[in-house]
């Protein structure tokens, strides 16, 4: 019964799901507006207050209807409280505008918050591997559904 519900609505996926048994650890969430990235960032908070992280990383793309200021405010609070860094990349296969990552990287740099920008899901992934220990660290992956069909893309699961 587990598997057929499993299969049968995925549609649930991506919605703060925890990929414990990776190495480091994954969050994926598909929230694409600040109000659901703010719930994204309050859940790395809880992770890192329940387990405390050595090393985190969120990686994600912005559309353009994203009100950048609110945003990147956001990040920097949840930096504040989860030491770690932003790795901003490129949203593909999306219909609608988004920001490039080396927009998003200056106006971040501009808020002291430690960021780098990546021209691929592929490239930061592996960056971002490279800054957190593989047994207590955590990745974040959010800010589009692209951004999480990405992730599985990468790790050739072709079923999201």
């Amino acid at each position: 019964m587990k598997n057929f519900w499993k299969n049968q609505f995925s549609l649930l996926r991506g919605r703060f799901e925890v990929l414990d048994k990776e190495k480091p650890m994954v969050v994926l969430d598909n929230a694409s507006n600040v109000d659901a990235l703010t719930n994204v960032f309050l859940g790395a908070r809880l992770l890192h207050y329940q387990r405390v992280l050595k090393g985190f990383v969120l990686i994600m793309g912005a559309s353009k209807a994203l009100d950048v200021d609110d945003l990147l405010k956001a990040i920097r609070y949840l930096l504040k409280k989860v030491p770690g860094e932003v790795i901003f990349i490129p949203l593909e296969r999306v219909s609608y505008e988004s920001y490039k990552p080396e927009e998003l990287a200056a106006l971040a740099a501009e808020l002291n918050i430690r960021v780098r920008a990546a021209q691929s899901f592929e490239e930061a992934f592996a960056l971002a591997k490279e800054l957190v220990d593989p047994r207590e660290g955590l990745i974040a992956v959010t800010g589009s559904p692209a951004v999480v069909s990405e992730y599985w893309q990468l790790r050739e699961v072709k079923k999201l």
